[in-house]
């Protein structure tokens, strides 16, 4: 929400811009979130109840956006939306460049683009 006011700030009369912190295209957050809940899905036919989750890396603290303590939320939410019908716990989230390279998304431009986008906003 956060995100969308400051973009609201820069680009008065757009309701809607399209933007994520990493700048990776729709396409790749698609296939991104793909992986993720077919990760869970290959869980869940194994008849595991739990999983370490593999999410490309990001060269700032926690790995954020894709957090290592965010893998309660994201099973609670696959769980919640009936993408999964049993409740699979992430035990572990570990970043991997190879997840990088696989959806072309660069581990160091993250905090390169919340400069660029809250720059804006403090120069202003």
């Amino acid at each position: 929400m956060a995100g969308t006011t400051v973009l609201l700030l820069i680009h008065p009369g757009k309701v809607f811009y399209s933007y994520n912190n990493s700048n990776a295209s729709y396409k790749q957050c698609e296939a991104l979130i793909n992986d993720i809940i077919s990760q869970f899905h290959d869980a869940e036919e194994s008849g595991a109840t739990e999983l370490t989750l593999v999410v490309p890396a990001y060269d700032v603290i926690y790995n954020w956006p894709l957090a290592d303590f965010a893998g309660d939320n994201i099973a609670t939410a696959l769980y919640h939306h009936n993408i999964t019908q049993s409740y699979i716990s992430v035990k572990e989230i570990t970043p991997s460049r190879t997840k990088n390279a696989l959806f072309n998304i660069s581990e160091f431009d993250l905090e390169k683009n919340l400069k660029e986008v809250y720059s804006v906003l403090l120069v202003e």
